[in-house]
Order: C-alpha cells, then sequence, then structure tokens
C-alpha cells in the first residue's frame, strides 16, 4: 500500500510541476506502483526538513536533542 500511495503522490507533484512548465522526468504511470520516466543524468541534491532535533544535527549545532524546531529546519546537500 505504501508503494501505491509515494507512487501516486510523486506523480500528482510531477504532474502539478508540469502544468506550471517546470520540466520533470515524469512520462506517465504504468499501474499502481509503477511509473515510466525519463532517463536523465542525476543532480547530487539532498534536501531534508527537520521538525525535532536529532542525530547529526545535534552533534553539528550543539543542541538538545528532541527540542522543536520552529519554524522547521531546511538543510540542503
Amino acid at each position: 500500500r505504501k508503494g501505491m500511495v509515494n507512487n501516486k503522490f510523486n506523480y500528482f507533484i510531477m504532474s502539478k510541476l508540469a502544468e506550471a512548465g517546470i520540466p520533470t522526468q515524469m512520462e506517465r504511470l504504468l499501474s499502481d506502483t509503477e511509473c515510466l520516466v525519463k532517463k536523465l543524468d542525476m543532480v547530487p541534491v539532498e534536501c531534508v526538513v527537520r521538525n525535532r532535533a536529532a542525530g547529526s544535527l545535534v552533534k553539528r549545532l550543539g543542541i538538545e536533542e528532541g527540542i522543536e524546531l520552529n519554524p522547521p529546519l531546511f538543510d540542503l546537500f
């Protein structure tokens, strides 16, 4: 079930981006859990949104584990 939800959510987001004129890799859905995409060269970017301090963030910033981050912290790697 999770694969179906993720696939449909991804297709929805990619469709909205395409409607806004932003090119995407998405071609079409093949099934509930599969989609056809264009082969692309990947841009190595990772985005992380944190609502609570944990793991490497605690070590990096020297803050208390578990505290709420308001607004959430957005990291781009």
